[in-house]
């Protein structure tokens, strides 16, 4: 064994002192000891990966010797066991910082990072690698993984989940006894700093998968997608109740605040267990053995400590007046639950060994058009598996976030407010009755299939995010006037939310596909035209580097070049799928990697198309994999994409504001 495995085991001990001597000196240094343990295993792991160590078995799975060291050093989390070693050291340094006060704050988040040392030990990122991997092929790392987001949203999720999980103890402690003054002051730091951090995370996971996987898709309702949506629909149905919580000194949400920090704790750690689930069709899962069990253990160890609490609570004094802030607040947790509902659907039918509808393989007829006989019978049994239906928990979703962001403009529309609502309302009723969004669908985009069953619905939304953008707007227009940094923050906060949503929704609705031909090799080298004014053409692989075409992609106005990007596309051969564990989504991955897409730019190694992004619209140009021999034709795939520009400048500007409100500044209110 690795002397380095003997550090996440003598935290173990350190961890079990520091909870059971409670506060006070003995508790400080056993938490400050397992801090310097686990941090110790962490930078030890991550010298083996700089170093390309391939006698560590991590190293050899995960970290490719020409790999930049960004990447290298992402192998901490792109495995199971590394993330446990990291969510242990996370945990344990929060619970050491709240270690000094009274209450289990502190002692609740070593608690957990006890129960993650555990799984360290059980599940060592220091094993061996064995002699026959080491005598056998390297391992074809995923392509789709070699990317620069590869060191910024996983990490980043990893940090929110840690914020959301460590509090539990103390929300515990709240929930039992009413007027914790170490909850309030823990849970709004957390809370926001949490909300901030996965906002980014999914901000940067987006941006990922729009240009690599699935041809450019910003969500897809993947089960670890689903379960994190519903974290986040929780833990901004916290943050909403926060301020009230605190400014009625505890008795508004007394038991609903507490409640929802719990709930989203036990939401983080079943999302963490979701990723592991092998039975679950996920292209975030890790392979390998899994610690699944410990973390769905944990969330349950939780849930029955909630129930325990809130049992344990003493009567409760009258209720506060109810308003727009409950109703968002319901409605946010039902959103939560519908992501619940659908994944626990596909997660029973998947242990019941059900089969999966031929309508939730949209891709898979595709796939096989490019597949080998063996490839083939690999990938019926990748689609086998069940994951959530991604156009039922749209149609589901759709009424409540209508209904939400009617309830938003309402809360936060300053005057005449009543009036204004209502003609809110009867516009989306009429915008749902007369459908005018059918009338301009033209349904030749790769998301059509999934959203021309509600289509209704969606234009629906739309009209009740324009009354939530315009309550925003006349809000900060108010703000600004009285010179009200608070809420100028607050409405910017939702304005951006709005508006990234509605573009969201454009460019899902409205996007389009189309497809040219080049005939391979006669129009080698030849410019091909594209729509707009876009041209692509693939030059013949250099007599040194056979294994790789050039491809060049230009844009013109008027004849005269305005834009223009160099990669490089691979030339398919018959390198066989390596053997060993892959999950069906990772099969569907290397297909899309090996057949499709094979474009490399800047010299790195990620899948990504040539993308134009504009004003109004972006354009994405895919290329396929040539194949050697014989003459064939290569369909250049080119989708096209409304709005998303402010899709992204609405997100920045909603995680912006949220920043700015977590300064002592925006907290306090302040007059700008």
């Amino acid at each position: 064994m690795p002397v380095e495995a003997a550090l996440p085991l003598l935290a173990v001990p350190a961890l079990a002192v520091a909870v059971a001597a409670g506060p006070g000196r003995p508790c400080r240094l056993a938490g400050g000891c397992a801090v310097a343990l686990l941090a110790g295993a962490v930078v030890l792991l991550e010298i083996r990966f700089l170093t390309g160590d391939i006698g560590n078995a991590l190293v050899f799975r995960h970290a490719g010797g020409d790999q930049p060291w960004p990447l290298r050093l992402a192998g901490l989390w792109a495995s199971d066991q590394g993330t446990l070693l990291l969510m242990a050291l996370l945990l344990a340094g929060m619970g050491a910082r709240w270690s000094a006060g009274e209450g289990w704050a502190g002692r609740g988040a070593q608690a957990l990072a006890l129960a993650f040392a555990i799984g360290t030990v059980m599940w060592s990122p220091f094993d061996v690698t064995p002699a026959e991997a080491l005598n056998g092929p390297r391992p074809r790392h995923n392509s789709h993984l070699a990317s620069p987001w590869m060191a910024i949203h996983p990490p980043l999720l990893l940090a929110a989940l840690a914020l959301i999980i460590a509090p539990a103890g103390a929300a515990c402690q709240a929930l039992a006894r009413p007027g914790s003054v170490q909850w309030s002051d823990l849970a709004g730091g957390c809370v926001r700093t949490a909300w901030i951090i996965l906002g980014a995370s999914l901000a940067a996971g987006m941006w990922w998968a729009y240009q690599d996987f699935t041809f450019g898709q910003f969500w897809h309702w993947d089960p670890a997608q689903t379960a994190i949506f519903a974290v986040w629909m929780v833990l901004t149905a916290q943050i909403h109740t926060h301020e009230a919580h605190r400014r009625s000194r505890g008795l508004r949400f007394a038991v609903l605040h507490p409640l929802l920090g719990l709930a989203a704790a036990i939401l983080a750690l079943a999302s963490m267990a979701v990723i592991r689930l092998p039975m679950l069709a996920s292209s975030h899962r890790y392979v390998g053995d899994t610690s699944a069990p410990l973390l769905a253990g944990l969330a349950a160890v939780l849930a029955v400590a909630a129930a325990m609490a809130a049992w344990r609570r003493p009567a409760t004094p009258a209720a506060q007046p109810r308003d727009a802030l409950d109703m968002a607040v319901a409605l946010m947790a039902g959103c939560a639950a519908i992501a619940v509902l659908h994944l626990g659907h596909a997660l029973v039918a998947a242990l019941l060994d059900l089969p999966r509808p031929g309508s939730l393989k949209p891709f898979l007829d595709m796939l096989l058009r490019w597949a080998t006989p063996d490839e083939a019978k690999a990938l019926q049994q990748a689609f086998a598996q069940w994951e959530p239906d991604p156009v039922a928990i749209n149609l589901w979703l759709l009424p409540p976030v209508a209904a939400l962001a009617l309830a938003g403009g309402h809360a936060l529309l300053p005057r005449h407010r009543r009036p204004a609502t209502a003609a809110a309302i009867l516009a989306v009723g009429l915008t749902i009755a007369l459908d005018p969004v059918t009338a301009n669908f033209g349904g030749d985009g790769i998301t059509a299939a999934g959203t021309v069953a509600h289509l209704a619905w969606i234009g629906g939304l739309w009209a009740a995010l324009a009354y939530l953008g315009l309550a925003c707007a006349v809000r900060l227009a108010t703000a600004l006037r009285d010179r009200q940094a608070r809420p100028a923050l607050a409405a910017s906060l939702h304005l951006g939310m709005a508006a990234g949503l509605a573009s969201l929704l454009a460019a899902t609705v409205f996007d389009s596909v189309s497809q040219r031909i080049i005939r391979w090799p006669e129009q080698a080298a030849a410019l091909v035209a594209l729509p707009d004014g876009q041209s692509v053409g693939i030059f013949p692989p250099a007599a040194n580097a056979p294994s790789a075409a050039r491809a060049v992609w230009r844009l013109e106005r008027d004849g005269i070049e305005v834009e223009r990007a160099e990669g490089l596309v691979h030339v398919r051969d018959d390198t066989p799928f390596p053997p060993g564990l892959r999950g069906s989504q990772r099969m569907v991955c290397e297909i899309l990697d090996y057949r499709y897409a094979r474009h490399i730019s800047g010299g790195g190694h990620m899948i990504d198309p040539f993308i134009h992004r504009g004003l109004w619209r972006d354009v994405q140009v895919w290329l396929p994999a040539l194949e050697s021999g014989e003459p064939h034709d290569l369909p250049v795939v080119v989708k096209t994409f409304p709005l998303v520009s402010w899709m992204w400048g609405g997100l920045a500007v909603a995680l912006l504001s949220a920043l700015a409100m977590a300064t002592p500044g925006g907290r306090s209110g302040r007059r700008a």
